[in-house]
Formats: C-alpha cells, sequence, structure tokens
C-alpha cells in the first residue's frame, strides 16, 4: 500500500498538510507530495495531524523519519495560511472529482462535431445557433444539441464553484489575522 504526505513548501521546510493512502492530485504549485514507505511514521504524522499538531522537516531531509520530524513551531501566519488554503482546495478537488473527465472530453468532443456540421457555437451567436438547428430538425443533430445544452449547463456549475475558490482563496491570502483565516477555511463549502 502507498502512503503519501502533502506538505506546503516553506522557505527552508516543509510542513505537512494531510496524509493519505490515495495520491493526492495537487491543484497549487505550492503544495508538494511525498512517498511514506514507513507505515510507523505514517501512523504518527496522522495521529498529530488530527490532533491539530504542526509538523514539518527541513528541506534537505533525504530519509524522512520520527527523528527528523519538526513537532511544533510552524504557526506563522503564512504557513497557517497556507494550511488553510490546502484545506480549501481540497474541499473544492472533492466536490468537482464527482463529475467525470469523460463530460470535458464529451463537450469538445460535441462541441467539434457541431462545428464540422457548420454550427460554430459562440457566446455571441449561440441563441441563433441554437434556432437553426432546431429549425433544420435533424434528428441527430438535435439530440447533439440537448446533449451540448446538459453539459454546458453542468461545467459551467464547476466554473461557478471555481471562482467561488477564487474568491476565498484571496480572503485568505489578504487577511492577517490566524482566526479570520480559520473562520473564512471552515466556512468554505462546495
Amino acid at each position: 500500500m502507498k502512503l503519501f504526505i502533502t506538505c506546503y513548501e516553506g522557505s527552508d521546510s516543509y510542513v505537512i498538510l494531510s496524509a493519505t493512502i490515495k495520491e493526492p492530485k495537487t491543484l497549487n504549485k505550492d503544495f508538494a507530495v511525498f512517498e511514506i514507505s514507513d507505515t510507523k511514521l505514517f501512523s504518527f504524522i496522522t495521529d498529530k495531524l488530527l490532533n491539530n499538531i504542526p509538523l514539518s522537516f527541513a528541506k534537505n531531509i533525504q530519509d524522512l523519519t520520527l527523528d527528523t520530524l519538526v513537532i511544533g513551531d510552524v504557526e506563522n501566519i503564512n504557513t497557517i495560511r497556507q494550511r488553510h488554503i490546502y484545506k480549501c482546495y481540497e474541499k473544492f478537488s472533492n466536490h468537482v472529482m464527482a463529475i467525470p473527465n469523460i463530460a470535458f472530453f464529451e463537450f469538445q468532443l460535441i462541441s467539434t462535431e457541431l462545428a464540422s456540421r457548420g454550427y460554430f457555437i459562440t457566446k455571441q451567436n449561440r441563441e441563433e445557433k441554437y434556432l437553426e438547428i432546431l429549425e433544420k430538425g435533424i434528428e441527430e443533430e438535435v439530440a447533439l444539441l440537448e446533449k451540448y445544452l446538459t453539459l454546458l449547463d453542468d461545467l459551467t456549475k464547476y466554473r461557478t464553484l471555481y471562482y467561488e475558490l477564487l474568491e476565498v482563496l484571496d480572503k485568505i491570502n489578504s487577511s492577517e489575522n490566524k482566526d479570520e483565516i480559520a473562520s473564512i477555511s471552515e466556512n468554505y463549502n462546495v
């Protein structure tokens, strides 16, 4: 079984943010993922994180062990900010991953198919093109349009959620108050 930790990269150390048995997909270049082979170390890290005890290790550490972990002493405002940014990314990712990647792929295929049939749908001409397809009444094209509109609606909802995430991250990044940062993070719901 593979075990992973996700860390925020500080100036001279990595601050451990999470421990998982599934390799995380990070959305932010400021986070690094490391594989842990020692189950005892992984259990120790998990226990400390569950109890909100900060952990870090020096960047120059080649082999992470219990002895090389620094327990506590990572409560500066930037580390707190990054920890909460990670929590928000994690909430967002868990929700967004519910939509299969195939939906994005399928939307592109249908868009391309409609374009190859002469329907180049843009924001400016979409209603005109929708009517054109419906007025022609070709069943296959109407079915493509229906699927296109359903997928577009789904993807628009996720784009809105992404913009909401960006707003929350801006609020976290602009705050200098630890309690306010925690509150913003905890109140963010996808």
